[in-house]
């Protein structure tokens, strides 16, 4: 009878003792086979960093402006009538210069620079 009473015993413990590693395992999630792994972190890590665009859409200081992009000083600029405005955005800026450009913005008073939103032709 102690024979048993030590099998048992002996089992209960084993038990007890794998049970914490069987729950673990059923706890962790498992992705369904049709979706991108590896190869969407592989894809993303070739990507050039872009810095993420503040919310300026929903901004009070969001506006429109009409003007001239020109370059100064080897920097892309808009120029309404005798004022210019420094754009934070000279790449897109670089694609319009000497046209007329409906520009969406914030603009800092301190720096009198555009937070440039989007640009577009005026026509």
């Amino acid at each position: 009878m102690k024979l048993g009473t030590k099998t048992g015993l002996v089992a209960a413990l084993g038990w007890l003792a794998i049970t914490p590693l069987l729950l673990a395992q059923e706890a962790q999630p498992t992705l369904p086979s049709d979706i991108l792994g590896p190869q969407l972190i592989a894809w993303s890590q070739q990507q050039k960093p872009q810095p993420v665009p503040e919310p300026l859409l929903n901004s009070p200081d969001v506006r429109t402006f009409t003007g001239t992009i020109v370059k100064v000083h080897n920097r892309y600029v808009l120029q309404i009538s005798s004022a210019v405005y420094q754009l934070d955005r000279q790449e897109t800026a670089k694609t319009f210069v000497g046209r007329e450009v409906k520009l969406v913005g914030a603009l800092d008073e301190s720096t009198r620079c555009i937070h440039v939103t989007s640009v577009r032709l005026n026509s």
